[in-house]
């Protein structure tokens, strides 16, 4: 299944977002979410064996924000979506158009800092 994916083309979208972004089209939104920037530190996908590690840090995570940029980047490695749909998402925030979800499966908080 790996193979089936550009990998480069998910990198690409994986340093996108690096540094501070609005990703309204990442999120769920809410009343209770009143700003919807973040600082992403690190973002990177790894190959390890048969699987595909994506890692990301940041000064914070909005609802749903990880498993959407997953979602929209494996979308992106399937052919479904360019990345200049990606960047567009990323440099056009908006409410109505989101990106794709990934499922919980398999996602894991490794650390928290503070």
């Amino acid at each position: 299944m790996l193979d089936d994916l550009d990998l480069q083309a998910m990198k690409e979208c994986s340093e996108l977002i690096f540094g501070i972004h609005d990703f309204e089209s990442f999120t769920k939104s809410g009343p209770e979410q009143e700003r919807t920037e973040c600082d992403i530190q690190h973002s990177a996908f790894i190959r390890k064996d048969h699987l595909l590690i994506y890692q990301i840090e940041a000064n914070r995570f909005l609802r749903h924000l990880v498993r959407r940029l997953i979602g929209t980047m494996i979308q992106v490695g399937i052919g479904k979506l360019k990345v200049q749909d990606f960047r567009d998402l990323l440099e056009h925030p908006n409410t109505e158009i989101s990106g794709h979800g990934a499922r919980a499966k398999g996602l894991t908080l490794e650390k928290v800092r503070y």
